[in-house]
C-alpha cells in the first residue's frame, strides 16, 4: 500500500528494446497518411532503425511477444498507408521535371527573340569561354612525322602546330572557367579536376583521352597572374601537352612557352 502520494514511487520492472532495421527515408515516420488511426504506433528513430520499447513488471515472454508483434503488424499498415499517398506523387515526377524543363527552354527561346526583335546588338561579356560548343564532326589529330636525317632511325609522330594551338585553346577555356568560378572546384581532387580538361578534350576530338596521359611529373610549371593551386594544376596539365610531343613541333620545331 501507498501511504505517502505527495512523492513517486518505484516499482522494479524490465525494459525491452526491439531494434526494427529499415532501407528508406527516415522521414516518412514522421508522416501522417490520408488513411491514418488516432493510436499510431510509437517509437525511436536511430539512423536506419526504429527502436520500439516496452516495460513490464514481470517476466512473461510471450504477453512480450504478443505486444511486439501487435505493434509491428500496425507499423507495417501505417507504412502501407504512407506508401499508397506517396506512389502518386514519385510516378509524377519525371512528368513534372519535363515541363519545367520544356518552360525553361520555351523560355529561353523567346528571350533570344526578344532580344533578336529589338534590332540592336547583344554585347557579350568580352573574353567568356564557349566551352559547351561541340562540333558537329570530332576531330581527328593528324600525326606528322617529320623526316629524319640518315640511318634507319624510326621518326617519332607529332601534333602539328594547328592541333596542338587548338588543344591549348580548349585547355585555357577550361582555366578562365576555374578561375572565374574557384568556389565549385575548390573542393575537388586532382583527379577530378583532370577529368573536367578530359570531358572537354573527348568532346573536340575522336577516340578517348585518358587521365593517365597527362600525369606525367612536370617541373617549373607556373602561371602569371594565378590566384588559386587548382590553377597552376591547370597549367601543369598544358605542360604535359608539350612533354607528350617532347617540346617540339611541326617539322622540329620548338612550341611556345606556356609560362
Amino acid at each position: 500500500m501507498i501511504f505517502d502520494r505527495s512523492r513517486p514511487f518505484y516499482l522494479t520492472g524490465t525494459a525491452i528494446t526491439f531494434c526494427i532495421p529499415f532501407v528508406g527515408d527516415p522521414q516518412l515516420f514522421r508522416c501522417q497518411a490520408s488513411t491514418h488511426t488516432f493510436n499510431p504506433p510509437r517509437g525511436v528513430l536511430r539512423e536506419n532503425e526504429l527502436l520500439v520499447r516496452y516495460v513490464r513488471l514481470d517476466h512473461n515472454a510471450e504477453a512480450v511477444k504478443g505486444e511486439f508483434e501487435r505493434d509491428l503488424g500496425t507499423i507495417k499498415q501505417h507504412l502501407e498507408w504512407i506508401v499508397r499517398d506517396v506512389a502518386p506523387f514519385t510516378s509524377a515526377i519525371p512528368e513534372l521535371v519535363r515541363q519545367r524543363l520544356q518552360s525553361r527552354r520555351d523560355k529561353l527561346t523567346k528571350d533570344q527573340g526578344l532580344a533578336a526583335s529589338l534590332g540592336y546588338p547583344v554585347r557579350r561579356r568580352e573574353g567568356a569561354p564557349e566551352t559547351y560548343a561541340v562540333p558537329t564532326v570530332r576531330r581527328k589529330v593528324a600525326a606528322a612525322r617529320p623526316p629524319v636525317a640518315g640511318g634507319a632511325r624510326k621518326p617519332e609522330p607529332t601534333l602539328t602546330m594547328e592541333e596542338y594551338e587548338h588543344i591549348l585553346s580548349v585547355v585555357s577555356n577550361m582555366v578562365v572557367v576555374m578561375e572565374r568560378s574557384p568556389q565549385a572546384f575548390a573542393g575537388m581532387k586532382e583527379e577530378d579536376l583532370r577529368q573536367h580538361f578530359l570531358v572537354q578534350l573527348n568532346g573536340q576530338y575522336e577516340g578517348q583521352a585518358t587521365g593517365e596521359t597527362f600525369n606525367q611529373p612536370v617541373k617549373g610549371a607556373r602561371l602569371a597572374n594565378s590566384s588559386t593551386p587548382r590553377t597552376r594544376s591547370a597549367v601543369e596539365l598544358v605542360r604535359n601537352i608539350r612533354n607528350m610531343t617532347g617540346g617540339r613541333g611541326h617539322l622540329g620545331r620548338p612550341y611556345p612557352s606556356c609560362s
